[in-house]
């Protein structure tokens, strides 16, 4: 089996379709602008050649082609995290778009496959994000291949995350298969953290909470007589609000803000209480506790998700298990690269989509007759009707 990545980011779309394969592809290939993110990969699999379309002489034609190439590009314009309102937000969202289209043609200029398939923000799925859909369609028609849209979330593939993406593929037919509905079992979020190895859950321990103006770090800031108790709480909790409450501090946090706090402030302050006193908790809304599925892993509120049975946050490790990353694959840069884990599809949806494609090569697939198919996995429909003549924007 003959295959590539094309920007492939941290690298989760290149390992599951190497979990499903059993291979490893023939080169990895990117561009400049990547080169940071892919060195994740490139790290890990050093063995592999890593070339750039866009450096002269990096790149020769594939005379044969390859079977299939898996593509990672941004997803900012349709993603639900970035609300394009700002000048520098809009030119994100125009680049990865670019990107999204370059890859495509640069696969089939240089690599010739046989399939290409890219995945995205659930968005393209939707209204939202028709314009790109009915671009990516146009130039799969341009270029000689039928189009499918396949929107999945990784809860269907085994790892306990809640995490929707949208899948776009090209074959290189004139209509398109019918791929197959997933819906694995699998281990709750607790049970599948406890799979990783005591020692590989110690390190990295990810406590990054900005220091704000809300009242419990008022009261942390006056009672320890410093600009930051950050460093005085993180050996022993995540938020101030955890730290209150570990170290029998609430009496004394609720005579402080009655004294200093806003008619709010101290409301909530009461409410709290009552929350502790009842046994439900003692987290706060800034956090997220979750026992069976997670939501899906973001850079950026990393922080805020608990482990199920231990008082901290996620470790970069058990992130990085989230997204099923072997145990021994490095994040190049450590917590300053926190971000890169979330630009990514976890492998055992990218190996379950690859084992959809090495069906389709198999001719294992049946054909839908269609230029072009959407299904649906988390509905288990297909959205499109089995009629000619039909277009993308009548069933969206």
């Amino acid at each position: 089996m003959k295959w590539a990545p094309v920007i492939p980011l941290i690298g989760g779309f290149p390992l599951g379709s190497y979990y499903a394969t059993k291979e490893k592809p023939m080169a990895i290939y990117s561009y400049s602008a990547f080169e940071a993110n892919d060195s994740h990969l490139t790290n890990y699999w050093d063995d592999v050649p890593y070339r750039r379309f866009d450096v002269e002489g990096e790149v020769d034609t594939l005379s044969e082609g390859l079977d299939f190439v898996v593509a990672t590009p941004p997803c900012a314009a349709l993603s639900q995290l970035n609300t394009g309102k700002t000048e520098e937000a809009k030119g994100v969202c125009a680049a990865s778009t670019v990107w999204m289209y370059e890859s495509i043609r640069d696969a089939v200029k240089y690599l010739s496959p046989k399939v290409i398939m890219g995945e995205n923000a659930p968005a393209l799925y939707t209204k939202k994000g028709l314009p790109v859909a009915e671009q990516l369609q146009d130039l799969a028609t341009e270029l000689g291949y039928s189009f499918t849209l396949y929107k999945t979330n990784t809860r269907f593939h085994g790892i306990p995350q809640s995490r929707e993406r949208t899948f776009y593929i090209l074959w290189k037919t004139d209509t398109a298969p019918v791929m197959n509905f997933y819906e694995r079992k699998r281990d709750t979020f607790q049970q599948y953290l406890s799979e990783l190895a005591e020692d590989a859950m110690q390190n990295d321990i990810v406590i990054n909470k900005k220091l704000t103006d809300e009242p419990q770090w008022r009261f942390l800031k006056a009672r320890y007589k410093t600009d930051d108790p950050r460093p005085i709480i993180a050996q022993r909790a995540i938020t101030a609000h955890n730290y209150i409450m570990k170290s029998d501090l609430l009496p004394e946090y609720i005579e402080w803000i009655t004294d200093n706090g806003t008619e709010n402030e101290i409301r909530l302050a009461h409410h709290m209480k009552m929350k502790y006193d009842s046994g439900r908790g003692i987290w706060d809304s800034s956090v997220h506790v979750f026992s069976d599925v997670m939501n899906a892993v973001i850079g950026r509120n990393l922080n805020d998700t608990i482990h199920p049975h231990k008082d901290r946050s996620l470790t970069i490790r058990e992130a990085l298990h989230m997204m099923g990353f072997p145990e021994d694959f490095e994040l190049v840069g450590g917590r300053s690269k926190l971000n890169h884990i979330a630009q990514n599809v976890p492998t055992c949806t990218a190996r379950d989509m690859t084992f959809e494609v090495m069906k389709y090569l198999d001719d294992d697939l049946d054909d839908s007759g269609l230029p072009f198919m959407r299904q649906n996995n988390v509905k288990k429909t297909y959205d499109t009707p089995f009629t000619t003549g039909a277009t993308l924007e009548s069933f969206i």
